[in-house]
């Protein structure tokens, strides 16, 4: 959250600040439990979780700016925790991503962009490339902050992303070609 914000929740009542967080957040902290459990019913749990946490455990949170790792992490665990769980339990489902569940999730968890950004380039990008993208742009991530929470080197990460973008510029200019000839 950048800093002009967080100096503007430092006014707030507590329920108005829980709300600010949880809508400034929300996004994020959803994108990262799907990332992991690949079904939104869970994944919306998951969220709802993760905040609960962060409720449970806000006398500890001393500097706001240690709230989107703290709600990012938090997620990360319950969905891990989650996933051996469901597979402790011999549960088989399907872990890809199913874009049309994610779509039919509620409209203000995961935004239209959001959505038109993974059905664009879902079948053009490897889904390493499009998280890391969407981490970048969407959520306005440093590439130090995602190699942390992807577990990679920060030129590993740097790489990925330039090479997603490099297929994106290339898919314009593809689509340009293909509607200057056609």
């Amino acid at each position: 959250m950048a800093i002009k914000k967080l100096n503007k929740l430092k006014g707030l009542k507590l329920d108005e600040l829980f709300n600010a967080i949880f809508e400034q957040y929300k996004n994020l902290v959803y994108y990262v439990a799907i990332q992991i459990i690949k079904l939104p019913y869970l994944a919306e749990e998951i969220t709802n979780d993760a905040f609960l946490s962060l409720f449970l455990h806000w006398n500890t949170i001393i500097d706001y700016s240690k709230i989107k790792p703290y709600l990012t992490s938090t997620a990360k665990r319950i969905a891990y925790k989650t996933l051996k769980d469901y597979e402790k339990e011999n549960k088989i489902f399907d872990r890809k991503l199913d874009v049309e569940n994610v779509n039919n999730f509620e409209k203000d968890i995961a935004p239209n962009d959001y959505r038109n950004l993974i059905n664009k380039f879902k079948d053009y990008l490897a889904e390493e490339e499009l998280d890391l993208l969407i981490l970048r742009y969407y959520f306005d991530y440093k590439v130090k902050e995602i190699a942390d929470e992807k577990g990679l080197n920060r030129f590993t990460v740097s790489s990925k992303i330039n090479r997603g973008l490099k297929k994106i510029k290339q898919y314009y200019q593809n689509s340009e070609s293909k509607n200057k000839n056609g």
